[in-house]
């Protein structure tokens, strides 16, 4: 039996409390080789420190906005292929209306419709993976 819940993955990798933010992606410049975070703005990792302070201070809760947080023209393809590929569904209750589309985190890799869109499944594995779960950890200060 394991400690982890159904809907939770294991984590692989354990954040460093000593080591800067920045150097979470793979290097010490703070700029992402060709890895699995790719589709992130090399930008993101390199003001780490800062967007951690504007978490912290933010109000009446905390919170953070990183605008810019896909590298360019990115998430315009990943528009395109939901358009194409992706079905919706309306949902109504008493607080909303809404159209639902397929979850993220039950898009298998190898489905055909994963198959038909390979920019969303490079955004779903990069923030799904142990890397990225460690950056925003260190963003946060919620370190396990």
């Amino acid at each position: 039996a394991s400690d982890i819940p159904p809907n939770k993955r294991a984590r692989t990798v354990q954040p460093d409390k000593n080591e800067p933010i920045n150097a979470l992606n793979g290097n010490e410049e703070g700029k992402s080789d060709e890895s699995i975070l790719d589709p992130i703005s090399n930008e993101v990792f390199g003001r780490a420190d800062e967007f951690a302070v504007a978490y912290r201070e933010s109000k009446p809760y905390p919170h953070g906005m990183i605008h810019g947080f896909c590298k360019e023209g990115f998430l315009e393809g990943i528009l395109e292929e939901l358009k194409q590929n992706s079905k919706v569904k309306f949902k109504e209750t008493d607080l909303f209306r809404m159209y639902q589309s397929v979850d993220l985190g039950n898009l298998q890799e190898g489905s055909d419709l994963a198959d038909n869109m390979p920019n969303l499944m490079k955004l779903k594995a990069a923030i799904y993976s142990p890397e990225y779960r460690a950056f925003v950890e260190k963003l946060t200060g919620l370190e396990r």
